[in-house]
């Protein structure tokens, strides 16, 4: 058995939190923070995805752009998923521990 965390490349919701993540880092940097909507509140749920992804890619005194961290995020939000899905979940991680179920991730284009 086999269970796979999917993602996909050009994700509107990643674009949409690493722009969410990004707006809240120039706020806290005292630029004028921008009113928050539904969205951008559910969006900020996947800050620490995107705020992982963003420090990956600039680990080395990088400077990536909001288009590099938003495609770096689907993959880094597929291993988090998988994390997820260990930690959480006894059954899962008693099938995939015992051989029963592997479980994993990909990406489509």
């Amino acid at each position: 058995k086999l269970l796979v965390v999917l993602g996909h490349t050009k994700c509107g919701a990643m674009m949409g939190a690493t722009k969410t993540m990004l707006d809240a880092q120039q706020a806290a940097q005292g630029a004028a923070a921008p009113g928050k909507s539904a969205l951008e509140k559910l969006l900020a749920g996947l800050g620490p995805v995107t705020e992982q992804a963003q420090y990956e890619l600039n680990a080395n005194g990088g400077s990536a752009t909001a288009e590099e961290i938003a495609a770096h995020v689907v993959k880094v939000n597929v291993f988090a998923g998988m994390e997820r899905l260990l930690a959480y979940s006894e059954p899962i991680r008693e099938k995939v521990n015992s051989g029963e179920v592997q479980l994993h991730g990909a990406v489509y284009d």
